[in-house]
């Protein structure tokens, strides 16, 4: 494990993250303050009737943006004030917290603060449920660890989900607050955890053993950098596809690269870019024709 390598990769902007220059003058370099300022430029659709607001379909699409720029633009098209400036809620741009973490990860990397977005499930949004979510770690240079942070969870939210900070730090969340995609695909395939316990609470039939494998494998291209939108889908994440024995090998495969995305970085860069070359990535071949 070559730690420089991996924190110069996680350092530079992927496709997804990158945005146009200075568009981050005059964020702050704290932790805290930087999930302030995308908190009161971004509201999760749930969050709305938090509010009291009621917005057209046409705004709440905006959370199946696929990069950080588009947000960004979605944001000045509302309120061209500077980005440091929070909007009133009814000005905010609607995200998922897929959006939410790229944006603190884009604003990281511009800092030239290595940091990765993580797609998996959560334990502290709802009582008992593995909760489908994203959330984002950064590399502390002085603890010489990944720290992973919600930048979605503010004052309003964790009052809303009864969660106690001194519980539950969403600046530096505990190792059983959030399991990524392979995580829970292990204890799937142990039968220590039921599938009919992951997956999105707020939507009746979300959940499942697919919702499992495609976390899995969102969490896996956003360790390589390409941060997929629910809607990019292949048959590996379909509900109606029952894998095969050769599918499960795969899966398992890439669970075991994930699950040690840094002692075996070289070899979960060089799988998926041996994948690529051969077109074996369905996400990126069948949904997107090749774009990412």
């Amino acid at each position: 494990m070559d730690r420089k390598e991996i924190a110069d990769f996680y350092k530079a902007q992927g496709s997804r993250t990158k945005v146009s220059a200075d568009f981050f003058v005059g964020f702050p370099d704290d932790v805290a303050g930087i999930c302030k300022i995308i908190q009161g430029l971004m509201i999760h659709p749930v969050d709305l009737k938090l509010y009291g607001l009621n917005f057209p379909e046409e705004r709440i699409k905006s959370r199946r943006s696929r990069s950080v720029q588009e947000i960004l633009d979605r944001i000045r098209s509302i309120n061209s004030e500077p980005l440091i400036v929070p909007r009133e809620p009814r000005d905010r741009v609607v995200g998922i917290c897929r959006n939410f973490a790229m944006f603190f990860c884009s604003v990281l990397r511009e800092k030239g603060i290595p940091a990765r977005c993580r797609c998996g499930f959560a334990t502290y949004l709802s009582n008992g449920w593995f909760e489908d979510h994203w959330i984002c770690e950064y590399w502390n240079e002085k603890q010489q660890s990944w720290i992973r942070v919600d930048p979605m969870m503010g004052e309003a939210q964790m009052k809303n989900c009864g969660i106690k900070k001194e519980e539950t730090d969403p600046l530096n969340l505990p190792g059983e607050s959030f399991f990524c995609g392979a995580a829970v695909w292990k204890l799937y395939r142990q039968g220590l955890v039921s599938g009919r316990l992951c997956g999105f609470f707020f939507e009746e039939g979300e959940y499942g053993e697919w919702y499992i494998r495609g976390n899995m494998l969102r969490d896996f291209f956003a360790l390589n950098k390409i941060e997929y939108t629910y809607q990019e889908r292949s048959k590996l994440m379909s509900r109606d596809y029952e894998p095969s024995g050769k599918d499960l090998i795969f899966l398992d495969k890439i669970a075991d690269l994930t699950l040690k995305a840094d002692e075996k970085f070289t070899e979960l860069k060089d799988f998926f870019e041996k994948m690529e070359k051969r077109k074996k990535w369905p996400i990126i071949y069948q949904s997107l024709a090749g774009k990412n």
